[in-house]
């Protein structure tokens, strides 16, 4: 059902069941926001100058852009202090592995000491014309500020993001995502205005009633693409199917973002794909650096790293060195040119370089985003994460499942399945370490809302 906006003095045109049966796209408003979306939309890269540099010209602009942070770091009092202690002087530019990193507890520890914002801040309340709170999912809800130029920054990062995904002019786009205060809406609607696509944020479904709401509005104005999570699509199928309807038909054809690391692997992905006859993307993003947000394209050849604006590692957690290209490590990001400030930010998810060159033609660092730390079981000295054991559950049917975190001498599970005994043996044999099951009945365990967390046990 792809359907697209009216546009001008054209109105859409709803027939007796509620479709959309016209609808035009305004290329001269298109034209004036950024030509770039008319100009060959057929190309996989929309900047490809910029997206396959020569790997050794972007680490000069890189190295260019990292000097200049270097003096910004002295001038916040968190960073100077954090980096004299660490037997660094301004003017004089150390290897990039060589600089601590620094984690959101950090931050977190700073702004409790120096309510309530802290000293790390490049950018204060009195400098922002926009703010955003994230959900709290780990921890205390974080506000960050935007300035306006670094909101046309993030605006200029969200072109290349959605073309790679195949978003294009006259799309119509929906966010299951939260509304008001959280960052994925800072951009919102003007993004969306620069590709010229249509937005319909939606938000969280939190009941069935809402998923029937949000059906209706894309029955009735029409949708082409939908960023959401896995538990939200199984709530928007639970929901047709309650007032009669076929959700592989309504979304026939669309771009699904998910929420979801599974979707990088073939076998969940074509399983989904088939279910929904849908076209599924990965997204992936750390709200702590502003505007690093990601999506894979049709290639599935892996997230990569946003164009300007970020230097990227894959660093040992431990030593902050950087790991063999195959190797999983921390997402490590610099900021450089926004006013903004993030100087080896780990984010603490767990990632592994792609090392095979990208279809596209894109030179831009790749990776597959495994999970966060925080939810590693760790069985002696096995460390697994929970999208590891969500692919071996693959063969019993894909079912809801939760792991129990942490250090531990077996891994503990929870599963929607009656077969508890073969499931253990299975993980057994597949992970290399000792894991007891419970069944769980079906439907019995928790679903998120917005995103995913593999997590059982109290």
């Amino acid at each position: 059902m792809n359907l697209a906006t009216a546009a001008g003095a054209q109105q859409m045109r709803i027939d007796a069941q509620g479709q959309s049966v016209g609808r035009s796209i305004g290329a001269q408003r298109l034209g004036a926001v950024h030509p770039g979306y008319l100009n060959n939309t057929s190309r996989s890269l929309f900047d490809p100058t910029l997206e396959a540099m020569a790997p050794v010209d972007r680490r000069a602009l890189q190295h260019a852009a990292f000097t200049t942070e270097w003096e910004r770091a002295w001038t916040l009092p968190f960073y100077r202090e954090r980096y004299l202690q660490a037997g660094l002087k301004p003017g004089t530019i150390p290897d990039l592995s060589d600089i601590p990193m620094v984690r959101k507890s950090d931050l977190r520890a700073n702004e409790a000491a120096l309510p309530p914002f802290g000293s790390h801040r490049a950018v204060n309340l009195a400098d922002a014309v926009r703010i955003a709170r994230s959900s709290g999912t780990t921890g205390r809800p974080w506000y960050t500020f935007y300035t306006i130029d670094d909101i046309d920054r993030m605006r200029e990062i969200d072109r290349t993001i959605y073309w790679r995904a195949g978003y294009r002019p006259g799309m119509h786009y929906s966010l299951s995502f939260p509304q008001n205060l959280y960052p994925t809406n800072v951009n919102g609607g003007r993004s969306m205005r620069d590709a010229g696509m249509l937005e319909i944020p939606v938000g969280v479904p939190f009941s069935v009633e809402d998923a029937v709401g949000h059906i209706r509005v894309w029955q009735e104005i029409g949708v082409d693409i939908l960023m959401l999570s896995l538990p939200q699509l199984n709530l928007y199928d639970e929901a047709a199917r309650s007032i009669g309807l076929d959700l592989a038909e309504l979304l026939s054809g669309n771009i699904v973002s998910i929420i979801e690391a599974s979707m990088q692997w073939e076998t969940p992905r074509k399983r989904l794909e088939a279910a929904y006859n849908i076209r599924v993307r990965n997204t992936y993003g750390v709200s702590d650096c502003i505007g690093f947000s990601v999506l894979d394209g049709e290639t599935h050849s892996g997230m990569a790293q946003p164009v300007n604006y970020y230097i990227t590692q894959i660093c040992d957690p431990d030593t902050g060195r950087e790991v063999e290209p195959g190797t999983p490590g921390h997402l490590v990001v610099t900021m450089f040119g926004m006013d903004q400030f993030m100087l080896r930010f780990d984010s603490e998810d767990v990632v592994v370089e792609r090392t095979d060159p990208c279809p596209t033609g894109s030179t831009l660092m790749r990776w597959n985003y495994l999970g966060r730390t925080a939810d590693m079981a760790v069985i002696g000295d096995v460390r697994l994460l929970p999208v590891q054991v969500q692919l071996e559950l693959e063969a019993y049917g894909a079912p809801e499942f939760g792991i129990a975190p942490g250090a531990a001498d077996v891994l503990r599970l929870k599963v929607e399945h009656p077969d508890a005994d073969s499931i253990a043996r299975h993980l057994s044999e597949r992970l290399g370490v000792p894991a007891t099951v419970i069944s769980a009945p079906q439907g019995s365990m928790p679903r998120s809302t917005y995103k995913p967390r593999r997590l059982a046990f109290d």
